[in-house]
């Protein structure tokens, strides 16, 4: 019985491979054994494994290209973004043609090249210039009136005691909200230029005086610089001690 059951199903799939009906007709169509249906699943299957393998050996790769990418000691996300970025630009804050005229005047330190700068714009090149660390374009643009110390000792004093906090002073005040006059504190003579900066609920502004002097609009700054380098000596006294 046994082996009468065994030559029947061997039969049956010998019928099924050549595309014969049970009745011994000819289909017109290949029967595909299930032996063969099973080898077929077991190739997909193998296939698909494959394919994830790859797919994780690629986002391995992927993941640990973009880690040696931001290695310790390299560009944060949001850092690579930012370089990316244009940097802010004071200067680029004024008309093309002022712009020329201020790096025409950082060039030849002609005070006649910013005659027709406003006071907010005199305000705006002044953040450029503190911006830069460059304290020989910024001594002709200070408010003289018989105290501003010569650009020697001007220079000298500026590296040492002032540099650093005009530094963070233009880092702070980049991409301001507003910079206008405010004319409640304004005369005919003396302008008082407001540059305001606000994120989430902060806000801040500075107060910077112009006066009118050899026909240009200078900052009046070297009163608050000097108390800058007052307490810069005593600082230096202290340490000493």
């Amino acid at each position: 019985m046994r082996t009468w059951a065994l030559a029947a199903a061997a039969a049956a799939i010998v019928l099924l491979s050549a595309g014969c009906d049970g009745n011994g007709g000819n289909t017109g169509q290949r029967k595909v054994s299930v032996s063969e249906t099973q080898d077929k699943g077991e190739q997909a299957a193998e296939k698909e494994t494959e394919a994830s393998t790859d797919s994780g050996t690629a986002a391995e790769s992927g993941a640990a290209s973009e880690n040696k990418t931001l290695a310790p000691g390299a560009a944060t996300t949001a850092e690579h973004a930012s370089e990316t970025r244009e940097r802010f630009s004071y200067l680029a804050q004024l008309s093309p043609e002022k712009q020329e005229a201020y790096k025409a005047f950082e060039q030849s330190r002609d005070l006649g090249l910013l005659t027709n700068f406003s006071p907010e714009e005199m305000v705006l090149a002044y953040f450029h210039t503190i911006s830069n660390g460059d304290p020989y374009a910024l001594h002709p643009m200070i408010y003289n009136g018989g105290y501003l110390a010569d650009l020697a000792r001007f220079t000298d004093e500026y590296f040492k005691y002032v540099g650093n906090h005009h530094s963070e002073t233009a880092l702070h005040y980049r991409y301001y909200d507003s910079i206008k006059v405010d004319e409640l504190n304004s005369k005919p003579d003396y302008k008082a230029v407001v540059t305001s900066v606000s994120v989430g609920i902060h806000y801040h502004s500075m107060l910077r005086g112009l006066r009118k002097e050899d026909g240009v609009w200078k900052l009046d700054v070297y009163g608050s610089m000097k108390n800058q380098i007052k307490a810069g000596k005593e600082a230096e006294l202290e340490t000493k001690k």
